[in-house]
């Protein structure tokens, strides 16, 4: 699920309106006539009571916040996010705001040179009664 928004809107948002000159910056910022914008924050401000919300992007020409009921993350442990897969929940907790940020991290782990992260906006812990429940019946 993702909501998208123009530029004009997301600057309209900060009180600049008219804002004739607004361009991408990267993926996280946008440029509106100076004043810089971070699309999360952005996300955050609009969806304040969606635990459902993962991220905030800036596209060609606008904002796209994505929301999922989970997140599954992997990522290969080689060339540069190889400093990621030393220690898995530490990691997992570091990437939370880029790709799932009002999500809580359930479970984390190293599997041979992939970490992986599932993040869902209820809490469990892990290995909890009611995850290995699940587990055992798949």
């Amino acid at each position: 699920m993702k909501k998208e928004y123009s530029f004009k809107e997301v600057c309209a948002h900060y009180k600049i309106h008219s804002a004739p000159l607004v361009e991408k910056k990267s993926p996280l910022y946008l440029d509106c006539m100076g004043t810089k914008v971070n699309a999360m924050k952005f996300c955050k401000e609009m969806h304040t009571l969606s635990p459902l919300l993962t991220r905030g992007l800036v596209s060609d020409n606008k904002v796209i916040c994505e929301k999922s009921t989970y997140v599954n993350l992997g990522i290969a442990c080689d060339g540069k996010h190889k400093s990621l897969c030393g220690e898995a929940k530490g990691s997992c907790l570091n990437l939370k705001p880029s790709f799932a940020m009002n999500m809580h991290l359930n479970d984390w782990r190293l599997e041979g040179r992939y970490l992986n992260c599932k993040y869902s906006p209820k809490k469990t812990t892990k290995n909890s009664p009611q995850q290995n429940l699940r587990l055992r019946s798949l």
